[in-house]
């Protein structure tokens, strides 16, 4: 019997794009994009987003999944958190 891995699933490129990329997003990207459409304070919501992606292992913990899904999917929002924290 294979048992797959349900995070496989989720594990396909974007559709949407941000600054006409659709992976390899960066902070300056996110930023390029809020600059033209004139949203305000985005460097705090940018903020908000990497630190609530910061306790998602803490949190999906309660939910009792598949460890290796949700360990593969910590380290895919860890590795996208890294591209967008602020450099100080």
């Amino acid at each position: 019997m294979c048992i797959r891995d349900s995070y496989q699933s989720f594990k396909v490129p974007h559709q949407i794009s941000i600054n006409r990329k659709n992976i390899d997003i960066s902070r300056a990207d996110l930023v390029a994009v809020a600059k033209k459409v004139g949203i305000r304070g985005y460097h705090q919501l940018i903020d908000q987003v990497v630190e609530a992606v910061s306790t998602f292992t803490v949190k999906i913990a309660e939910y009792g999944l598949n460890k290796n899904t949700t360990d593969l999917i910590a380290k895919d929002l860890e590795r996208n958190a890294i591209r967008l924290k602020r450099i100080k």
